[in-house]
C-alpha cells in the first residue's frame, strides 16, 4: 500500500498490491487504524498544497506526510509494506 495525495483522491491511502490495476483507495476505517491515525491522514490529504505550488515548496507537509507514512507502516504492521514517494517507508530512514 501507499501513502498519496491527488487533488481527486478520496483517501491518501492506495493499494499498491503487485497485480491490482488502476487506483483502488483504502479508507483507514476498512483497514482497522486508529481513529487518530485516520483523522490525520484525512486532514493531510485536505491540507495538500496548490496545484501550481513548486515541489517540495512545503516541506512540513512533505515530512508530515513521511511521519504518517511511518505510522501507517506502524499500525498494518510488518507483513505490509508502505510506500511513501513511491519508495518503501524503511528506505527514507538516515544512516
Amino acid at each position: 500500500m501507499a501513502l498519496e495525495w491527488d487533488y481527486a483522491y478520496p483517501s491518501p491511502i492506495v493499494d499498491r498490491t503487485p497485480g491490482v490495476l488502476g487506483v483502488e483507495f483504502l479508507e483507514p476505517a476498512e483497514l482497522g487504524l486508529s481513529e487518530s491515525l485516520g483523522e490525520r491522514l484525512m486532514s493531510w490529504l485536505d491540507r495538500m498544497p496548490d496545484w501550481d505550488a513548486p515541489e517540495g515548496s512545503d516541506p512540513g507537509w512533505t515530512r508530515e506526510g513521511l511521519t504518517l507514512a511511518y505510522d501507517l507502516q506502524h499500525e498494518v504492521g510488518p507483513d505490509i509494506t508502505v510506500l511513501y514517494g513511491g519508495r518503501p517507508v524503511a528506505d527514507h530512514r538516515g544512516p
